[in-house]
């Protein structure tokens, strides 16, 4: 790392984006970066003023890219009775009702509820697993007073209804 006094910036654009890739052109060359990947990219090589020399000097930078792929955001209204969570490909119909959920010192095991449910976490982004966490405890908390009803939206999305 250097403080510089000139330098010419590569030219960089975004190509195309879906939810399985992100495609790039970096200096004229067509890159593709996988959701959820890292991609470290040697761009051409530039000339450089360092501030305080008098020659210019030749680098080689590098571009780091991450492209997380699609996201949702769930964040119910204030004081709202629904939450909206991903299906985690639970299929609704196949839930004995009540559940016996696993307990662990006392709380919800919310790791080996995913593993009764057939919800492989490993899998799974680390928001999908945080939002994981959220669901099982709002859905599933033994602490709860009453039970919540847990429907499914047209979109596919798990509703998680107070009463």
């Amino acid at each position: 790392m250097a403080h510089v006094r000139d330098y010419e910036a590569p030219n960089i654009r975004i190509v195309d984006v879906t939810p399985d890739s992100i495609r790039l052109a970096v200096d004229g060359d067509d890159v593709e970066v996988a959701a959820s990947g890292r991609r470290r990219i040697e761009l051409s090589p530039r000339a450089v003023e360092l501030i305080g020399e008098d020659e210019p000097e030749e680098i080689t930078p590098e571009l780091a890219v991450r492209y997380p792929g699609r996201r949702e955001i769930h964040h119910p209204a204030t004081n709202a009775s629904d939450r909206l969570f991903p299906s985690f490909d639970i299929d609704l119909t196949s839930l004995s009702n009540p559940l016996a959920v696993p307990i662990r010192n006392g709380e919800l095991d919310h790791a080996a509820l995913a593993t009764d449910l057939g919800v492989s976490l490993e899998e799974r982004s680390y928001p999908e697993r945080v939002l994981w966490q959220a669901f099982a405890y709002t859905a599933f908390d033994p602490r709860r007073e009453s039970v919540p009803d847990i429907g499914r939206t047209d979109d596919d999305h798990l509703v998680v209804t107070a009463r």
